[in-house]
Formats: C-alpha cells, structure tokens, sequence
C-alpha cells in the first residue's frame, strides 16, 4: 500500500493509495482458492477502497482546494468593502454637516439672507447624499462586525459572524425558540416555588436559572448584535442588568429578610415577567413568520434584512398586523414594569423600617429595580410614540414641503 503525506493551508491529511502490483497480486492469488476463503472478501474490499479514493481524488480533493480559494477571495473582499465603508463615511459625513448649514433655516424669513437657488440645491443634495450614507451603512450592517468586548471577554478571539442570511435567520429564529422553551420552565419552576411556600429546596433552583437564563440571552444578543440585529442598546443593557439583580437575589434569597417580607411579591413578579417574555416571543415569531411568508427573508426576493427584527422593531411594509401584536403586547410589559416599581417600594421600605433585616443586598436590589423601571418605562413609551408616529400620516407634511421651496 502506498501512503502519500500532503499539505495544505489548513493542515496535514493523508493519501491511501492501493498500488496497482498489490491489486494484481491479490487478484492472481483470488484465483487460487476457493471462493470462500477471506481472500476474497479482502479484494471486494480492496477494489471498493480503490474506487473510493478515485472519487475522492477526482471529487472531494479538488472541491475542498477551490473551497479553500473561495474562502481566501471572500475574506479578501469582505475586507476591502470593510476599508471603502470606512473611507466613504469619513469622507461624506463633513460633507453632509456642510450641507446642513447651508439649508434653510427655520425661522422667519425676513431675516434669511441665504440664496433660495442655493438653499434648494442644498436641500436636494443632502437629500441624496442621506440616501448614499443609509446605502453604506446598510452594507456595513451586512459585513462580518467584531465580537466586541464582552463576546471578547466570554469567549475568547472566537470570530460569530455568519456568512449567510439563511443562517443570521435560522439563528435568530433558535434564539426566539429557545426563550419560549426556557421560559415555559422558569414559569413552571415559579409556580412551584408559590405554592411550596417559603423555604423551599426549589428557590435556589429557580435563582440559578434566572442568573443562567439571562446571561445566556446576554451571548446570544451580543452573537445576534454582531450579525447585523438591530437590538437597541438598552434592551441589552436590560439583560446584563437582570443578570445583576438575578445575581443579587441568589445571595439574597435565603436570608430572613426577603423570605418574610419580599419573597412571595418577587415570585409574582418573576412569573408576570416570564409571561411577558412570551407574549414578546408571540409578537416576535409572528413578525418573522410575516416576513418569510411574504417574501420578506432570505427564503423571498425582498431586500429586506431578516435581522432587522428587534425586541422593538417592526417593519413598515408590515405595520398593521404587526402593530396589532405590539399593541396586544404592552399591557403585559407594563404590568412588569409596575411590579417593578412595587419591588422598588418594598425594598426600600425594608431598609427604612428594619434596617437590621436589610443588608447590601437590599440596596443592591433597590438600585437595579429603580434603573431597570425607569429605563423600561421610557424606552417602551417612545417605542409606542415611534409606533404611533410611522403609522398616523403627518397632516402637516404637504404645507411643510411647499413652504420650505
């Protein structure tokens, strides 16, 4: 048997290959024996490995050696449309902030001295120069990002980009799934827990799977983040911070303290909020249903990004069915944001009237549901405000159009 040692850029593999004096051999001497013997079993086998390693050599070899090509040529490229996105933005964005000071201006016309020609022109031109810079960023969202700091920090220098839509949408659609499986549990687990009553071996369980649960929704948000999602910044920063507070309570949840006096308003609390983390995997599901069904995905001929489906978002081609969900969706987010503010209340009154039953944990809790209601209450308000705006017409739009020519 001959053996052949190759090398490519992706490591050392061998070559088996049957010489043609031993394949004589066997076939000389398979003539010699009955058929039954094991010689002849060992050159069926013989002519099947032969007959492998021709595919392999005339199939798979030169596949995996252009396979190697085109990841070169792919990197190569994605690498310098990664250079001309930063060069185009450094360049445009000045530009534009000169456009800007050469539009009208907004107040009376008696003391505007710019030429009307000029401030049209300008007007016009930042317009178009609006629709590049959308255009580039549009495919910088689709180039490979960096991990960032915290993938950096949790997995190492491990690159997440996905090289397909196909794939940023089958990973987007696993990580809904995966919240409505693990929060079906967490809910059951809390149900558990109010009917055991305090004391029970079941607590710490449940504490432990809030702190995994939202720690893994950290990793994969900041996987999904560097693929192009559009997560808005606090949605995230909600996460790490209910990982903090879910942190606290394990420490916590044994004390007197928050088993007298919070325990049983937290266990509410916790399975309001899972049940709201499902109604928010309804409200998402159903939008990337939509927009598979219409042609709206990598599966249709749209141009649309499937990751443009965030905890937030909706799509504008979209917006009636997918306002009737988000609608349908916010008596329960905000039924979680009044119960944290109950949580707020209680913590505190605990530190004012029994100071001894209160350690840091107390203000630890206080201080992560004070931040976590006001920031929620703000952002879902102007979501609904945004919400409300792209669907309602503007009545002034026409009169602000024609007097500002």
């Amino acid at each position: 048997m001959q053996l052949t040692l190759c090398r490519t850029s992706s490591g050392h593999y061998f070559e088996s290959v049957i010489s043609e004096s031993i394949m004589k051999k066997l076939v000389r001497y398979a003539r010699m024996v009955t058929p039954g013997d094991d010689i002849v079993r060992l050159q069926v086998i013989a002519e099947e490995v032969n007959k492998l390693y021709q595919e392999y050599k005339e199939k798979l070899q030169p596949a995996f050696t252009a396979s190697l090509g085109y990841q070169k040529a792919l990197q190569k490229s994605e690498d310098f449309c990664a250079s001309q996105v930063r060069h185009l933005l450094h360049h445009l964005v000045p530009l534009r902030v000169q456009l800007t000071s050469m539009k009208p201006v907004t107040q009376s016309r008696k003391n505007n001295t710019q030429d009307p020609v000029v401030a049209k022109a300008a007007t016009e031109l930042d317009s178009h120069a609006a629709e590049l810079e959308d255009a580039i960023r549009l495919i910088r969202r689709n180039l490979p990002a960096p991990p960032g700091k915290y993938l950096y920090f949790v997995l190492g220098s491990v690159s997440v980009a996905m090289r397909s839509n196909k794939l940023k949408l089958n990973y987007k659609i696993e990580y809904e799934n995966f919240k409505l499986v693990v929060t079906c549990a967490l809910l059951a687990l809390s149900v558990i827990c109010l009917l055991r009553g305090p004391g029970t071996r079941w607590d710490p369980v449940l504490m432990f799977g809030l702190v995994w649960f939202y720690c893994t929704l950290t990793i994969r948000e900041s996987i999904l983040k560097a693929n192009g999602s559009n997560i808005k910044g606090w949605w995230r920063l909600y996460h790490f911070l209910a990982t903090g507070l879910s942190g606290v309570t394990v420490l916590w949840a044994d004390k007197q303290g928050f088993q007298l006096h919070l325990r049983s308003c937290f266990l509410t609390y916790t399975c309001v909020m899972l049940v709201a983390h499902q109604m928010q995997y309804r409200y998402q599901a159903g939008t990337l249903y939509r927009l598979q069904a219409l042609g709206a995905t990598p599966t249709g001929n749209s141009d649309v990004d499937p990751m443009e489906v965030s905890v937030e978002g909706v799509h504008s081609l979209l917006v009636k069915p997918m306002l009737r969900d988000f609608f349908l969706l916010m008596p329960f987010l905000y039924a979680v944001y009044l119960l944290q503010l109950l949580m707020l209340y209680l913590v505190v009154e605990l530190i004012s009237s029994k100071p001894e039953s209160a350690t840091w944990h107390a203000a630890s809790a206080a201080v992560f549901f004070g931040v976590m209601f006001v920031g929620n209450v703000y952002n879902t308000t102007k979501a609904i405000y945004s919400k409300y705006q792209s669907f309602r017409p503007d009545p002034l739009h026409l009169i602000r159009k024609f007097t500002s020519c």
